[in-house]
């Protein structure tokens, strides 16, 4: 095993040994850091390309590279243990496995890009072919990518502009916006703060402490919405009638359902448990709750 450092100059080729400190391109079990050149202090890019068959036990950018990796839909596909995504790239394009069994780690922190409207040829793209035991996403623009294979395990987001369109069993959001347009039931989401923005699939569970969920979803929660402290629930963006097996609103809460269109169908009444929490919807005499 040894530490091998990418620093360009040659060509965008990952395999030419000449792109790599030392003159010998990554091998098995190589921890491999992408970084500007050395000496000049460049960010020399990196082409998409299929480097799978050398399974590494890491791959980190580097928090002082900002050159480009990949290129819209051409993925550098790496295999490793773990992934740390850092610096600067305003297009990074990664098809990320492990033929091992899962990803143990991965990480996003760049900068590159924050901006929501850039995410269709900006920020960190991540392809996921293997599950993902611990995915971190916290600064920039990442959009976990919709053909993506892979099952996240549990992600938490801190601060990053994230975009799923994939399964995430257990997500955290603890600041930052996030957007979801999954095919399939989720399973918990635990809100700190910030925004989720629920555009297709549900969740087994929602927990919102503070930050707002914004339920566009046809699908619903399959066992309990908990809206706890300065949380907010709303669907007042939502043209579908999501179903909401049960309901808790406590502390300074509130589920807003005036949306000016049919509300969500709750299978049991809402149960407010706390005088200064707030049930909102158009006509609140279609709604049945419950004082506890």
């Amino acid at each position: 095993m040894a530490r091998i450092v990418w620093q360009g100059g040659v060509d965008t080729a990952y395999a030419t040994a000449g792109n790599w400190v030392g003159g010998s391109a990554p091998s098995a079990g190589d921890d491999v850091v992408i970084a500007p050149h050395p000496t000049t202090g460049v960010s020399n890019a990196i082409a998409g390309s299929n480097q799978t068959a050398t399974e590494l036990a890491s791959f980190t950018v580097h928090p002082g590279y900002s050159a480009n990796i990949g290129s819209s839909g051409t993925y550098l596909q790496i295999d490793a243990d773990e992934f740390r995504i850092h610096g600067s790239s305003e297009e990074l394009w990664l098809d990320a496995s492990n033929a091992s069994g899962a990803i143990d780690w991965l990480t996003v922190s760049s900068t590159g890009q924050s901006v929501a409207s850039n995410r269709t040829t900006k920020g960190v793209h991540i392809d996921l072919s293997s599950n993902v035991t611990e995915l971190a996403l916290n600064a920039g623009l990442c959009i976990l990518e919709s053909n993506s294979s892979g099952t996240v395990t549990r992600c938490a987001i801190q601060g990053a502009t994230a975009f799923l369109d994939h399964h995430v069993a257990v997500l955290y959001h603890e600041s930052g916006t996030t957007e979801i347009d999954s095919d399939s039931n989720l399973t918990t989401l635990w809100m700190s703060d910030g925004t989720v923005i629920v555009h297709d699939g549900g969740f087994s569970e929602v927990r919102i402490f503070r930050g707002t969920v914004d339920w566009r979803s046809p699908d619903g929660i399959t066992t309990r919405l908990e809206v706890h402290g300065t949380g907010k629930w709303t669907n007042i963006n939502n043209t579908h009638i999501p179903t909401i097996n049960a309901a808790w609103v406590l502390g300074n809460g509130t589920i807003d359902l005036r949306n000016g269109a049919d509300d969500p169908v709750f299978t049991s009444p809402i149960e407010r448990r706390s005088s200064s929490s707030s049930i909102l919807a158009d006509d609140l005499r279609t709604i049945t709750i419950a004082k506890v």
